[in-house]
C-alpha cells in the first residue's frame, strides 16, 4: 500500500482520495513530503503506533474504514493559536483550570459538552431488559415483597459464576446507538479542551504546576473525571510545551 500520483496504490486497486483543498491544514500536508500511507481505526488500541496495522472507524453505528497519510515537516501553525514565548503558571482542578503569567483565567474542562445521560442510561435499560429475555437462565426467579399495601415484584439478580450470554439483535443494535453518543460526547469533549489548550499556550509556552495524580481523581470522582477529561489536557500539554 502506497501513495503514488495523489491517490492510494494498494496492488492493482487505485483509490482516488475525497481532499478538502480548500482547507490550508490540508494543504499545506499535500505540499509536504510523503512518508507512508495506512488504514487508520480512531480508537484506543494497543497497536496504534504500528504503521502496519489495518483498523477502521465506527460512525453512526456503522464500520467505516480511513486512509491517513503520514507527512515529514512541521505541522501547520493556525494564526489565533500562536505559541508564546513566556512563563505561564497552572493550577489543575477537576472541573476547571487557573493560569497565570502575564494574564490570568480561570477556564472550565469540556465547557457546553452535552452529556446525552438521559439517552445513555435509556439505552443502558432497554439493553438490560433485552438481556433479561435472551437469556432468562442466567437470572435467579423473580421475587415479590410487601411495600406498605401494594405488592412489588423484585427482579432477580444475575446468577454468580462464569455463564454464556446470547446478544440478540436488538441488543446489538441498542448497544450500537450507545457507543455512537458515548462517541459523540468524547469528540465533543476533547475538542473543547483542545481549545483550552490552545488558549494557554498564547500566553506562554513554558508551564509551571504541581504534579497532579489524575488516576487518583478518578478514583474518588469517576463520573466528573469522565465528563471534564482532565487527564486530555494534561497530556496534551506536555505533548505540545
Amino acid at each position: 500500500m502506497r501513495w503514488k500520483d495523489n491517490q492510494l496504490v494498494w496492488g492493482k486497486l487505485k483509490l482516488l482520495p475525497i481532499i478538502d483543498k480548500d482547507n490550508p491544514v490540508i494543504r499545506h500536508g499535500l505540499n509536504s513530503p510523503v512518508k507512508y500511507v495506512r488504514l487508520l481505526w480512531h480508537a484506543r488500541c494497543s497497536t496504534w503506533g504500528n504503521p502496519k496495522t489495518a483498523l477502521a472507524r465506527e460512525l453512526n453505528g456503522k464500520r467505516r474504514w480511513y486512509v491517513q497519510l503520514i507527512n515529514s515537516g512541521m505541522p501547520y501553525q493556525k494564526e489565533k493559536n500562536y505559541v508564546a514565548d513566556g512563563v505561564i503558571s497552572l493550577d489543575l482542578n477537576i472541573s476547571n483550570i487557573a493560569f497565570v503569567g502575564d494574564n490570568a483565567g480561570l477556564l472550565p474542562f469540556a465547557d457546553k459538552v452535552p452529556t446525552y445521560s438521559r439517552e445513555i442510561k435509556a439505552l443502558q435499560r432497554q439493553m438490560q431488559r433485552s438481556q433479561r429475555c435472551s437469556n432468562p437462565e442466567n437470572y435467579e426467579t423473580d421475587c415479590t415483597s410487601r411495600v406498605g399495601r401494594r405488592t412489588v415484584v423484585k427482579k432477580g439478580k444475575p446468577k454468580q459464576g462464569k455463564r454464556q450470554w446470547k446478544k440478540s439483535k436488538t441488543y446489538q443494535k441498542i448497544a450500537r446507538k450507545k457507543r455512537e453518543l458515548e462517541r459523540r460526547k468524547s469528540a465533543y469533549t476533547k475538542s473543547q479542551n483542545r481549545k483550552i489548550v490552545n488558549e494557554i499556550l498564547r500566553h506562554g509556552k513554558h508551564i509551571k504546576t504541581e504534579n497532579v495524580s489524575v488516576k487518583s481523581w478518578q478514583k474518588r470522582y469517576g463520573k466528573a473525571i469522565s465528563a471534564k477529561s482532565p487527564g486530555f489536557v494534561q497530556s496534551e500539554l506536555a505533548r505540545i510545551s
